[in-house]
């Protein structure tokens, strides 16, 4: 899952990665912060990654095994 804050004017480039990913789906839309899912291989998780964080800032990241993050714009962690 990766929580990403995108700018009004970069919601369809936003668009366009979630097609480019077809296993990646939106689960919260708050206030400019979106909270993505997305499963694959290690590879296709970390292009995912890569073509996400073009679009936007990367707020919060839980790469695998059970994972939380919260809804809307807060965060638990500053990525690394």
């Amino acid at each position: 899952m990766v929580k990403i804050d995108i700018a009004a004017d970069r919601l369809m480039d936003f668009v366009a990665c979630l097609r480019r990913h077809p296993r990646a789906q939106v689960l919260d839309i708050s206030a400019g912060v979106r909270t993505a899912e997305f499963s694959g291989d290690g590879a296709e998780v970390d292009a995912f990654r890569a073509d996400v964080g073009r679009v936007g800032d990367v707020l919060e990241i839980a790469r695998s095994g059970t994972a939380a993050i919260e809804r809307g714009t807060s965060i638990l962690a500053v990525p690394a």
